[in-house]
């Protein structure tokens, strides 16, 4: 700790603390660091008239930051001419929020005191040498993290253990077969190949009183609260008949992931009971999707041309399916921006709660819960979100050589 010298004068100080991740949602890192800095803000004699703080917002995955956007404002009007904080990778962990701050802070003539790491002084070239330095330190930490971050999930999907956010259909959160559920997924299978529409199944699922696993939970859309009703459509059980998961095969980013032993490429097997086995998922992937000649006045499509369970819009389908290219394509792109040390792990989860939000609301309005122009442009803004984010994932790949 520091104390006063009898030639330093007080000083008007801003406190500014910053956790990356807060799993409990308490906020007991930032409290901590406060704490601290307001024991040394004591030790020194400097009046705190600021406090300033970003909770489980990590400084290096270009995430907005209110608290450190309002830090700068203070010492430019001249509210505050001190800062404080724990340790100066609380400040910044990108090298480009540290020019920033130099640059203020030179302008102000900023004193920076830390409670672990000293006294930064940015309005000389020592000191912001010492600045940099310690910056890519910390970048340097924040890129292995993102580094040993990939590495784990892929290694995790490789051992196929079970995981998952929300229950499935079929299983319970455990990854143990759920009945009736199960067994409903079963014959629908085997009626589907033997000519029942997807609709039949749907119809007949609502029938059995089996909902889907997010009726009844409720979510708010537009300053509104929505509860999800739960009910089938062909397109929701069709997602289920073709989904991986029920064969035992793990899905990682969006794909069944695989492994390599000597030269030869196998999709991982999950370690829990499939419900069908791997051949009959083929089989029903296959069997569901076929080209349909069209109409003299219908436009392409694709359906099931021997019994006709459903019909989509070929060019509508053909977006969907370029799209989805071009995410694996992004896929690709992020774990070699990765290893060129651009940690993305941030954006995908960022992007990843954007998608949940899409997903919730595509869910309400099939269900008939939400409705009209105003739930549509929600949609809409979702995706515009996402679009961003997949462009500062794509410049994080491919802008840096």
């Amino acid at each position: 700790m520091y104390s006063k010298t009898p030639t330093e004068q007080p000083k008007r100080a801003a406190i500014y603390t910053r956790i990356s991740r807060d799993k409990t949602g308490k906020k007991a890192g930032v409290k901590r660091q406060r704490q601290d800095c307001e024991a040394l803000a004591a030790s020194l004699g400097w009046e705190v008239v600021a406090r300033f703080s970003d909770n489980d917002i990590s400084a290096y995955s270009g995430k907005r930051r209110p608290g450190f956007e309002h830090l700068p404002d203070a010492i430019q009007t001249g509210a505050v001419d001190a800062v404080l904080c724990w340790h100066t990778d609380r400040l910044h962990r990108s090298m480009k929020d540290l020019e920033r701050f130099i640059e203020i802070a030179d302008a102000a003539a900023l004193s920076i005191k830390t409670v672990t790491s000293g006294e930064i002084d940015l309005s000389t070239s020592a000191g912001r040498l010492v600045a940099r330095i310690l910056g890519d330190v910390a970048c340097q930490e924040s890129e292995h993290h993102g580094e040993r971050r990939v590495r784990a999930c892929v290694q995790k999907a490789r051992r196929g253990r079970w995981e998952t956010a929300n229950r499935p259909f079929g299983y319970t959160m455990k990854g143990k077969p759920k009945e009736p559920e199960a067994q409903a997924i079963r014959d629908a299978v085997d009626d589907v190949w033997e000519g029942k529409s997807i609709q039949q199944v749907a119809r007949e699922w609502n029938a059995a009183g089996l909902p889907t696993t997010r009726a009844g939970s409720k979510h708010k859309v537009g300053g509104r609260t929505y509860t999800v009703a739960g009910t089938w459509s062909a397109p929701r059980v069709r997602r289920v008949l073709v989904n991986p998961r029920y064969a035992g095969l793990k899905v990682h980013r969006g794909a069944v992931a695989e492994k390599e032993k000597d030269g030869v490429r196998t999709r991982v097997k999950g370690k829990w009971t499939a419900l069908i086995d791997v051949d009959t998922h083929d089989r029903v992937v296959a069997y569901l999707m076929k080209s349909d000649a069209p109409g003299r006045n219908r436009p392409p499509g694709y359906a099931c041309r021997r019994f006709g369970h459903v019909l989509r819009n070929a060019a509508h389908l053909d977006d969907y399916v370029a799209n989805a290219i071009l995410e694996r394509l992004a896929d690709a792109n992020l774990l070699i921006a990765e290893k060129r040390g651009d940690s993305v792990g941030a954006l995908q989860d960022e992007r990843a709660g954007w998608v949940s939000k899409l997903d919730t609301l595509v869910d309400l309005l099939e269900d008939g819960t939400l409705d009209g122009p105003k739930a549509r442009d929600k949609a809409e803004e979702y995706r515009r979100e996402i679009a961003k984010i997949d462009r500062r994932l794509a410049a994080a790949s491919g802008g840096r050589r």
